[in-house]
């Protein structure tokens, strides 16, 4: 099995010139400058190379033979046998996936410098119009005129989440020592739970289900393109991932390199990947401006500081509330729930701290089919689906990802977080001691979802802030 772990983290570069510790810092610079580029979708003509490459390699996969591990089945039977999701390793398990499978596109075609695109579903509302052809046409439930939802992917939403301190409310929660992180259900972080699971649902088919979603082409730009959002956060945004030696050490695995050999990856070598192995075009992710953002590093040494530079992720928790739900949402039944924060006037519960946050969390029964909708929620007892997302009270969305047959497992429960400290701020001095909550099924534009429920568990209300 090839091992691309701590001691070999320029190997990883797809270049084959050995390890870090055989190479002097003119090769982490080489590495650095030459890095291939991931560029946006919209950017690009139906002629671009970059997508007759992607097309090219797609053809090929599908017409390898069931025992090449690079068959386009087989490789996407390695997310439904390892795939992580809702913990803290949904981010380097995916970044990882995506970089064998690069290497797998760049072996096939022998265009070494290929670099997988991305779809910005921020910017561009619709599925790629490159996507509705051979060989990247798959079976959807969204059509060529179908454009996601705005409120669970557009720019403004982006942009929020982006601008999320801390790692476990941006990418997930962490999981103790010894789970599995391919079956461990913690507490879904804010891109995983709103435009990442709504994108899935959206195209729908084999891309709303997590067993067979990498047999649609459009999988890997969505996913790259999640990837460029924790790029963004990482190097534009200025934010830290766990400093955690569980969370930089563990092995993922279940991957194919570019020979079809069995591979594993370091979360910790996965980190290095942007410095040494690609590199993102001019992101336009969200709508603030670019020259609000840190620019991105020139030097080599500089992004892998930024890159390997941890920080302290804990959370304290100042107050929470839970409240037991056990009820069925449905589309026009929304469910309604009544938070008890008597004796603790909202303003106090922020305390003192600018940087104090109040989080929602929904826990929910994971659904067994593929949803089509997602779910508002709102502090206001009377919110319908035509409630405006502009209403004060308004906290936030989420969406659902089936597990499906993921081996027969997953299943169980699933945490959703919401940041509601714009909303609650703006409740107080209003008398809220039951504090009225209401969670709104939204059909995906064209959809009807019916019949389709959700199992509301509990809702719990958190004030927090960082260490």
């Amino acid at each position: 099995m090839a091992r691309h772990d701590s001691e070999s983290r320029l190997a990883i570069a797809g270049n084959g010139h050995g390890d870090v510790g055989a190479r002097e810092a003119e090769d982490l610079v080489d590495a650095f400058q030459t890095r291939p580029v991931r560029r946006d979708l919209l950017s690009m003509a139906n002629s671009d190379p970059v997508l007759e490459t992607l097309r090219d390699a797609v053809r090929r996969m599908k017409r390898l033979p069931q025992d090449d591990r690079r068959n386009w089945e087989r490789l996407a039977r390695i997310h439904r046998r390892f795939c992580v999701h809702d913990n803290w390793f949904f981010l380097p398990w995916h970044r990882a996936y995506l970089y064998f499978f690069e290497q797998i596109c760049r072996r096939l075609t022998g265009v070494d410098d290929f670099a997988l695109p991305y779809w910005n579903w921020a910017r561009q509302a619709r599925i790629p119009r490159w996507f509705w052809s051979t060989p990247l046409v798959h079976s959807r439930a969204a059509t060529p005129g179908s454009q996601r939802m705005r409120s669970m992917a557009g720019g403004r939403v982006l942009d929020r989440l982006l601008n999320e301190p801390n790692f476990k409310n941006f990418a997930g929660y962490d999981i103790h020592a010894g789970d599995d992180p391919h079956t461990t259900h913690v507490r879904t972080g804010f891109l995983e739970g709103t435009p990442h699971n709504h994108i899935h649902n959206f195209v729908g088919r084999d891309m709303a289900g997590r067993a067979r979603s990498p047999r649609d082409p459009v999988f890997w730009v969505h996913h790259a393109m999640i990837d460029a959002c924790w790029f963004e956060w990482n190097f534009r945004r200025s934010h830290g991932n766990p400093d955690d030696d569980d969370w930089n050490s563990r092995e993922m695995r279940g991957f194919v390199d570019g020979d079809g050999n069995p591979a594993t990856m370091t979360v910790a070598d996965s980190l290095l990947l942007p410095v040494t192995s690609y590199q993102y075009d001019d992101l336009q992710l969200g709508v603030a401006l670019l020259g609000s953002r840190e620019p991105l590093p020139t030097d080599a040494v500089e992004a892998k500081k930024i890159a390997q530079e941890g920080t302290d992720v804990e959370l304290e928790v100042m107050a929470q509330f839970i409240e037991p739900v056990n009820a069925q949402a449905r589309v026009g039944e929304p469910v309604r729930a009544s938070m008890d924060i008597r004796g603790a006037p909202l303003g106090g519960l922020f305390g003192d701290d600018p940087d104090a946050r109040c989080l929602l969390v929904v826990v929910v029964d994971a659904p067994h089919d593929p949803p089509d909708f997602a779910v508002r929620a709102f502090f206001r007892a009377d919110a319908t689906r035509e409630t405006s997302l502009d209403d004060p009270t308004y906290i936030g969305s989420f969406a659902l990802f089936s597990p499906g047959d993921h081996e027969g497992k997953g299943g169980g429960q699933l945490a959703f977080n919401l940041d509601a400290s714009e909303a609650l701020r703006a409740m107080v001095g209003l008398d809220t001691s039951d504090l009225p909550l209401s969670l709104v099924l939204t059909p995906i534009p064209g959809r009807t979802a019916a019949g389709q429920s959700l199992s509301v568990v509990r809702v719990e209300l958190q004030f927090v802030s960082d260490r």
